[in-house]
């Protein structure tokens, strides 16, 4: 018998601590202003010119793509911070917080032999991780993947997590009648090229049919999340949270 899910919550209904939907800054000018300023600097370099302060018509000369004002390059630099934040705070805190939630919400079934295997690749994935950056397993843990001691018992419920969170998105893809054959994988492709502007070539090598069979359900998964949750995100001053 494989293992199967016999429930798991709708993450709409998933109500997130106020903590993993908030992001303090110190004021929108001092999120800009590091931008603003290489951007003077790069100016000075080129025009030999000494000056503290940047005009619309330096960032004009610059010629940077759709951004002709310093009006323009700082709501660009505002944008760019916004993006990057709310994809650190959704991987670095809300998918962890959702998949602990997934392990303990969720009832499966769990076949010891598929757990197991599921288990192996786990840890040889973190450990192909850890020696990337030159380290042991126990240090990537506590260094990367942020773990309390004792780190090792950390990485095995993250290890529980990701294989309960690996049914659900099985199951959910499953049941949108989505295929993972090969007219499935060269549409992925088509799409990525399509929309994405993505390179057919580097797209195939970096994910090629086997993985996207593996990797596709929790991809889209993770992205349904990823897309439903970061909306939700407010970025406070700090002190006004």
């Amino acid at each position: 018998m494989k293992s199967s899910v016999e429930y798991y919550p709708d993450y709409e209904t998933i109500a997130l601590p106020d903590q993993y939907l908030t992001i303090e800054i110190p004021s929108w000018d001092a999120v800009a202003q590091p931008t603003l300023e290489t951007v003077l600097e790069q100016y000075k370099s080129i025009a030999h010119v000494n000056t503290d302060v940047l005009t619309d018509d330096m960032v004009a000369a610059l010629e940077i793509p759709n951004i002709n004002s310093v009006s323009q390059l700082t709501q660009y630099a505002i944008d760019y911070f916004q993006k990057n934040s709310r994809q650190r705070k959704f991987y670095n805190e809300i998918l962890p917080f959702l998949m602990a939630y997934y392990a303990e919400a969720a009832e499966v079934v769990i076949n010891s032999e598929e757990k197991e295997a599921y288990f192996d690749q786990y840890y040889d994935q973190l450990n192909q991780f850890a020696e990337e950056e030159e380290m042991d397993l126990e240090t990537y843990g506590a260094q990367i993947l942020n773990l309390a001691e004792p780190v090792m018992q950390g990485i095995e419920e993250r290890a529980e997590e990701d294989f309960i969170f690996h049914l659900i998105a099985r199951k959910r893809y499953d049941e949108q009648g989505l295929k993972l054959d090969e007219e499935a994988y060269e549409n992925f492709i088509h799409q990525n090229v399509l929309h994405q502007h993505a390179d057919e070539i580097e797209i195939r090598d970096r994910l090629p049919y086997v993985k996207f069979k593996q990797m596709m359900p929790e991809m889209l998964f993770t992205q349904n999340l990823y897309d439903f949750f970061t909306e939700k995100i407010r970025f406070v001053k700090q002190g006004e949270a």
